[in-house]
């Protein structure tokens, strides 16, 4: 009996903490999402966001020098040209590299400075990708345990296909343009063989954000039609922006931002993008050589 009333106490614990971290979650949505907004109509994204912090979870100090001034320029613009500007100088590996050390608030406001591609099919190729942070230890290891262990079924999340033509439209109406995600397993091939599986398709669309409270645009990519409707995975949805173009037909140096929720875990509200859990995707420079 005691250790029933252990085990009780100790997941009654755990909910209430994921709980609290969801919300946490939500409020810095929230609050970097107006400090972004206001920066853009100011023209100041360095008083408005950097110099201020994001507050919510994880907060950040006046006048901090955060390496997200490497990539959003004093308007709220990507800074894309200059000595400084992390997205002309560094290559793909560097710039995820810097995106792997980001926390979750500066992941956003970068997401927010970001732009949607011209059509899914600027995007089209294999990208290889990453989870990141989200907001705290006990959130990050959440989405890789849904990711990896569930999503996955066991498998580390790889990254994704983008942009494949599934059905050409017809009479005015757009094509229908899908993907689906990578996973990183062992096969016994003589040996332990690192593949890369296929599982979960969705469908690609340019879509008005719901992250994003302006009347700017994401690709959005949508899970429901391919999931049954009890699935757990049916209100998944990312939205991805584009950080660094893709270059060349095989899409070298391209780093794209996401996105990640599904609306039960963001209560709801704008299909659960509040508790949107960011990862990236990208294409390596040399990856054709």
């Amino acid at each position: 009996q005691m250790i029933g009333t252990t085990i009780a106490a100790a997941a009654a614990a755990l909910t209430a903490a994921l709980a609290g971290s969801s919300a946490i979650n939500i409020y810095q949505t929230c609050t970097v999402a107006h400090r972004v907004a206001s920066g853009r109509e100011a023209g100041s994204f360095t008083t408005e966001y950097l110099s201020k912090g994001s507050g919510g979870g994880g907060g950040g100090g006046g006048g901090r020098r955060s390496l997200l001034e490497e990539y959003v320029a004093s308007d709220g613009t990507l800074l894309r040209k200059g000595s400084g500007a992390a997205l002309s100088r560094k290559a793909a590996a560097e710039v995820v590299s810097d995106l792997r050390r980001m926390p979750r608030r500066d992941l956003l406001a970068l997401f927010l400075s970001c732009d949607a591609p011209r059509d899914a099919s600027a995007v089209r190729g294999e990208w290889d990708g990453f989870l990141l942070e989200n907001n705290g230890p006990l959130m990050t290891a959440v989405s890789g345990f849904m990711t990896n262990r569930l999503f996955g079924r066991g498998r580390e999340w790889n990254g994704k296909v983008l942009a494949m033509v599934a059905e050409p439209g017809g009479d005015g109406t757009e094509d229908l343009v899908t993907g689906i995600n990578r996973f990183r397993s062992k096969a016994d091939l003589g040996g332990d063989v690192e593949v890369v599986d296929t599982e979960h398709r969705f469908n690609c669309f340019i879509r008005p954000s719901r992250l994003d409270s302006g009347s700017t645009e994401s690709l959005l990519l949508e899970y429901a039609p391919y999931q049954g409707r009890f699935s757990l995975w049916h209100g998944m949805r990312d939205e991805v922006r584009v950080l660094r173009p893709p270059k060349g037909k095989n899409g070298e140096g391209g780093v794209l931002l996401g996105m990640g929720c599904m609306t039960w875990s963001g209560a709801f509200w704008r299909d659960g993008f509040m508790n949107a859990a960011p990862f990236c995707i990208f294409i390596e420079d040399n990856r054709s050589k």
